[in-house]
């Protein structure tokens, strides 16, 4: 019986450690939540301060209307030569400069006219990929009618 209370009194405590844990060993300690100092907020600019340049972004220019028909010249250059792969770089990079485009006027370019441009350009790349010579030279042309109505929005 005495053997029995002993064994019943070492279950009770072990029992009693794992419910309610113990802190004999530090790692099992908790931590305090960490506490974030308190920043004064300042008003909104002050006389000293430079506002954010928005318009002039080191590597971000736009293109104009004349670099853009100059593009379209070199991709007929290269076309009318033959040389596939000079028109197909110049090609993408008219696609590069064409996402850079901003109008030169305030009126600006309507969506349907931009949206014509990016269509032709579509054909004449894939044109230019199956290195088809008379569709890419009909597509070049359409290019520079829709560049003239850009430029005559403007």
């Amino acid at each position: 019986m005495n053997n029995f209370k002993i064994l019943l009194g070492i279950c009770l405590l072990f029992f009693g450690l794992v419910l309610g844990g113990c802190n004999m060993f530090p790692n099992n300690q908790t931590r305090p939540a960490p506490v974030r100092p308190r920043v004064t907020i300042t008003p909104s600019p002050t006389p000293n301060m430079k506002s954010t340049p928005t318009k002039r972004i080191k590597g971000l220019t736009s293109i104009t209307e004349n670099q853009l028909t100059s593009r379209v010249a070199k991709i007929e250059q290269a076309i009318t030569k033959g040389n596939w792969s000079v028109a197909n770089k110049e090609t993408n990079t008219l696609g590069l400069e064409m996402a850079k485009f901003r109008p030169a006027s305030a009126k600006g370019k309507t969506l349907k006219e931009l949206a014509d441009f990016d269509s032709i350009y579509a054909k004449l790349q894939a044109d230019v990929k199956v290195n088809n010579k008379t569709a890419a030279l009909q597509d070049i042309k359409r290019l520079r009618t829709a560049l003239q109505e850009l430029k005559k929005t403007a």
